[in-house]
């Protein structure tokens, strides 16, 4: 029997008989906590500096958030009071029990508040701190000796329930009940008490007993671990198949991470299956894992199969999306588009979820033109004609000769109304005598006769943009810019020196803004619409090339007459426009230097005459003497800060590779300023068929580009801007 505090009498083991009236006080004095009270109480212990030192400060009270333990203070105050001479004798009346009252909390006193476990606060703190480091046998005595202070309903139903668990632990289970039945009358939903039901039906072996408690703790502490895993063990003892796979899955959710918790996940979808034939529930931790581990092969494969049988290809595909931004390995990306092109190809399927996996595929191999041609297929499937125009483009780039490309750009063309990139492709398709039908009609209704009627000339922000690209040595083409007002007087002296100076008959010179032969009069037209300085024209009886550029300062051009009869405007338009580039101040040099050992003596010359650090002592014999030219020449510069920055962007190791990539580049502008001048892609290819022209590329290579250049968003657009464009009629 329990009597109302003050003073309430300590709990008695289990079995012990009530002591008889007015006994209390021979009881054992209970530990430490105990001593508080009975310290407070002894007429020898009454000094304000000994109560104070035993009574619990507010600093202590408070300390992290909870009121400090009072064991612990009535330890402390112990001390306190033997160091202020203040004597702790029993009294007369006091019997000092067998629990010594500073055993247990002696052994923890020194540990540093760090290190101290997590406590549940009040009076029970160290009977939990034994409890929680498993000293069973010791929480029990502490809980035993402390519990006979705690009158609150709550703290003292959860320090029962500690007591009972501790009790379970120690197979002393029926005492365990007895503590189970007074902590749950006193609050039977505190987690503490469910717990200790749980621990009790676990050390019993009653898994029938142990689902119902296990569950009824989880729905108050749903992430409990121990709680979790004694609901899996009684599950499957009690063969209950979807309450284990419940339960797998709450544990997977809740205790495990990373590969470990996916594979969990996947085990209890394949016993759902197996064991307990519920599709549904299969399906159902499929997805709960992948939501978790998107990436994870396994739950992927298990999700491809349940949803497809269940008609759901579209979430399987956004399964599938999500997949693939994670995953990194190339083989399995290939193998999961290839999965997801398969679905989308089902009437169920969704082909823009599909095309997006093709992206992540096609970034990583980005020259199979395979991938690339069933992505622009989809993007086609599902009405994206830009996006399949934009891998269009790239396909041409990587394959300019492949005419199926173009002629699916032919029908994405139309289908964005876009006539004049539709002609154009038609027109690459002429060009290799493929044209069919349609295509060939295409053609027919909007060939413009005789040169482009241009309404204006060619910005310069196109050369940057359009004619040159941004990859094609923009660097090396500023520097030469700034370099341009001395390049000529350098290059002249330069084949002078070399005596291969030409000087031309000045009979042979005409005023091509005179002259009234179609010679004249397109080199005059594709200047003026590029926007390049006319060069100096001198007409000669034959020539092989054709057109041969003359190293004279300022620059001129060879012609041969032939060339003035037999050729449309268009195609001279094509032939002025390809080598007009060469005029312009960032290709300069090209002009006067036209081995590619002559052109990176030049370049290394003019790099270490505007400040790069160099051996000049390791210059070859040109290298020098353009060395002592352009410093002498340079010294009248007017802008010379700029082309030191200038020079100081490029690297000496780097100059012959750059130059050839610079070389390549001034044949490309040549073949698209060409394409520009005569606005006819079948011209333009029949004029490099019969003149190829002498560079860094071939004939085939000059043709590729011609072909890719006429279906390029640039050249579209600025046909447009120039007023060209073909029109529907």
């Amino acid at each position: 029997m329990r009597l109302p505090p003050p003073p309430i009498p300590p709990l008695r083991p289990v079995g012990t008989p009530p002591p008889p009236p007015g006994a209390a006080a021979t009881l054992a004095t209970p530990a430490p906590a105990l001593a508080v009270a009975t310290a407070l109480r002894d007429p020898e212990v009454n000094d304000e500096t000994t109560v104070n030192a035993i009574q619990p400060k507010s600093g202590d009270r408070l300390r992290n958030g909870r009121e400090a333990p009072v064991s612990g203070a009535a330890d402390k105050g112990s001390r306190l009071s033997a160091r202020n001479g203040v004597s702790r004798e029993p009294a007369p009346s006091e019997h000092r029990g067998t629990i010594a009252i500073e055993a247990p909390s002696e052994r923890l006193l020194g540990a540093s508040e760090s290190e101290a476990l997590p406590a549940f606060g009040g009076v029970t703190t160290l009977a939990d701190e034994l409890f929680a480091n498993g000293d069973f046998a010791a929480a029990i005595q502490e809980y035993e000796a402390v519990l006979v202070l705690v009158t609150d309903a709550s703290e003292r139903s959860g320090a029962l329930a500690r007591l009972a668990q501790a009790l379970a632990a120690t197979d002393r289970l029926d005492e365990a009940e007895e503590r189970f039945a007074e902590a749950s009358q006193l609050d039977p939903k505190h987690p503490d008490v469910l717990r200790a039901r749980t621990e009790i039906d676990a050390r019993r072996g009653d898994m029938t007993k142990l689902v119902v408690s296990a569950e009824a703790l989880l729905a108050r502490t749903p992430e409990d671990p121990v709680a979790i895993g004694r609901l899996m063990r009684a599950a499957e003892a009690t063969g209950d198949v979807r309450r284990l796979v419940l339960a797998r899955c709450r544990h997977a959710r809740h205790v495990l991470a990373g590969p470990e918790r996916a594979e969990a996940f996947l085990q209890a979808a394949e016993l759902a299956a197996t064991e307990g034939g519920d599709p549904e529930l299969s399906l159902s931790a499929t997805l709960e894992g992948l939501e978790l581990s998107p990436s994870h092969l396994g739950l992927l494969d298990r999700a491809s199969m349940l949803l497809e049988q269940s008609g759901r290809q579209r979430e399987l595909l956004a399964y599938y999306d999500r997949a693939l931004g994670q995953i990194l390995d190339p083989e399995t990306t290939a193998a999961i588009a290839e999965r997801m092109a398969r679905i989308a190809a089902a009437p169920q399927g969704d082909p823009a979820v599909a095309a997006a996996a093709f992206e992540r595929l096609v970034d990583a191999r980005p020259t199979d033109l395979g991938l690339r041609a069933r992505l622009i297929d989809l993007y086609a499937q599902a009405g994206d004609c830009g996006r399949a125009l934009l891998h269009c483009r790239v396909a041409t780039r990587l394959a300019p000769l492949h005419l199926e490309t173009y002629r699916t750009a032919i029908s994405l063309f139309r289908n964005q109304g876009d006539i004049d990139g539709a002609w154009n492709a038609a027109c690459v398709l002429e060009a290799q005598g493929k044209a069919e039908g349609d295509e060939a009609l295409l053609v027919s209704q909007h060939r413009p006769e005789g040169l482009p009627p241009v309404r204006e000339i060619v910005p310069s922000a196109a050369w940057e943009g359009t004619l040159f690209t941004d990859d094609e040595e923009p660097e090396l083409r500023a520097f030469f810019t700034l370099l341009a007002p001395v390049v000529g007087r350098v290059g002249v002296a330069f084949q002078e020196e070399k005596k291969r100076a030409v000087v031309p008959d000045p009979a042979t010179r005409q005023d091509a803004e005179k002259s009234t032969t179609m010679l004249a009069k397109t080199l005059v037209w594709a200047a003026r619409l590029l926007g390049v300085p006319l060069p100096t024209l001198f007409v000669v009886p034959e020539l092989a090339t054709g057109l041969e550029v003359l190293a004279l300062d300022p620059p001129g051009v060879s012609a041969s007459r032939a060339l003035g009869g037999g050729h449309s405007l268009n195609q001279l338009a094509f032939l002025w426009g390809r080598l007009l580039p060469r005029y312009r101040p960032e290709l300069a040099p090209l002009l006067y230097f036209r081995s590619p050992s002559e052109l990176a003596a030049f370049t290394t010359a003019a790099l270490a005459a505007t400040g790069s650090v160099v051996d000049t002592r390791k210059f070859d014999r040109d290298t020098k003497r353009l060395y002592g030219t352009l410093r002498r020449e340079l010294k009248s510069h007017g802008d010379t800060a700029r082309l030191k920055a200038a020079g100081a962007r490029i690297s000496m190791q780097d100059v012959a590779p750059r130059l050839e990539r610079l070389l390549r580049a001034a044949d490309s502008a040549g073949v698209r300023a060409g394409l520009l001048a005569s606005g006819d892609v079948t011209v333009a290819a029949d004029v490099i068929r019969r003149y190829p022209m002498e560079g860094a590329t071939t004939a085939e290579d000059q043709l590729g580009e011609l072909f890719q250049f006429a279906i390029s968003e640039q050249y579209g657009l600025l046909r447009q801007k120039l007023g060209i464009a073909a029109r529907s009629a």
